[in-house]
């Protein structure tokens, strides 16, 4: 038997926003692991961490690229 977890929610213009910016960091941190053959946490935050912050900061808090590294090398 497989469960299932989940919430139902309204969509609010800065909650998509949010979404589709946080989609961008993903692929983001996903193109430049697999440009500079990365495979490690670490090792693509410590890569990635200037660039991406010149492009979402200080619109987002520097723990988004954090947590992008982490989505993107989970994948």
């Amino acid at each position: 038997m497989e469960v299932i977890k989940a919430i139902e929610f309204k969509y609010y213009s800065d909650v998509v926003e949010l979404i589709y910016d946080f989609k961008e960091m993903v692929n983001f941190c996903i193109d430049k692991a697999m440009e500079l053959g990365i495979t490690s946490y670490a090792k693509l935050r410590k890569a990635i961490y200037n660039e991406w912050k010149e492009k979402w900061y200080p619109k987002y808090h520097t723990h988004y690229c954090h947590s992008a590294c982490r989505v993107a090398t989970s994948i």
